[in-house]
């Protein structure tokens, strides 16, 4: 195979010369992004996470944006340092900043991987395109050719049509391998980045009440009021019948008693006669 690549470079194949610059993009592309997610952003975050709670639980800010500086300038403790700042300087804003961290962090992670897997893949295609390129050139060459010279050109033509879609194979397959373990550590750093960030904000951000339960107690407690106002009327209104009910007993004994003297009055006169 690679007896024919070197004819196929010798006789300035374009397709050839086209799939070496693809590979060698994809190759450096996959150099620089193992080089970014193994050492830069790639750190032991629950360790990290865990030292950093305990400095922020006892409140001392200053010490916990130094521990963020000496850990890395870069990832998850930048994004601690820039949110534990502005929970300093104004509390309500730090929900805020720990988000626009997070969110401008994580798109440099994911950065040129689908880039890589694009690469692989176009890198296959255009191996096949000069393999079908390179048939179609012996069959039509053979064409005005005969005898044993048309057999040697076209064994010769098919190696080295072949030679595209093989090299095309190999290479793709490699990039391809590369790129799934470049994917799996930027999934490992953005789930890293995303538990970090909801560690640190069940930690700091500040509760606020919300309006709409505060607006039902309010009326709840107007409504008991309301209920309690009726009681007290019933209960006068109550009080009021009694009291006239009992002006009306009242007026009913004093009529009956004088009834009765009357009564009494007529017969002594009557047993005095």
């Amino acid at each position: 195979m690679w007896h024919e690549f070197k004819i196929l470079l010798h006789h300035n194949d374009p397709i050839t010369y086209i799939l070496i610059v693809l590979s060698l993009l994809a190759f450096i592309f996959i150099l620089e992004r193992s080089f970014i997610l193994t050492l830069i952003y790639n750190i032991n975050a629950k360790t990290f996470m865990s030292n950093l709670l305990n400095i922020v639980t006892a409140a001392d800010y200053d010490r916990a944006m130094i521990f963020c500086k000496k850990t890395s300038k870069h990832g998850i403790p930048n994004i601690m340092e820039k949110a534990i700042l502005a929970y300093v300087s104004d509390p309500s804003s730090f929900k805020g900043k720990l988000e626009e961290g997070a969110l401008d962090f994580i798109p440099k992670v994911e950065v040129r991987i689908r880039l890589i897997a694009t690469l692989a893949n176009t890198l296959l295609m255009i191996g096949l395109a000069g393999t079908a390129i390179g048939i179609w050139e012996i069959f039509h060459e053979g064409n005005l050719l005969e005898g044993t010279l048309k057999q040697e050109i076209v064994n010769g033509g098919l190696s080295r049509s072949l030679t595209s879609t093989i090299f095309a194979l190999i290479t793709t397959a490699i990039i391809l391998f590369f790129h799934t373990l470049l994917k799996s550590s930027a999934i490992k750093i953005v789930d890293a980045v995303e538990s970090s960030v909801v560690k640190i904000t069940n930690l700091l951000a500040p509760t606020i009440a919300p309006a709409v339960p505060v607006m039902a107690a309010s009326q709840t407690s107007a409504a008991e009021q309301e209920e309690d106002s009726e009681d007290d009327e019933d209960e006068d209104s109550d009080d009021t019948d009694t009291g006239t009910e009992d002006v009306g007993n009242v007026e009913d004994l004093v009529e009956d008693s004088s009834t009765d003297e009357e009564t009494y009055d007529i017969k002594d006169e009557e047993e005095i006669i």
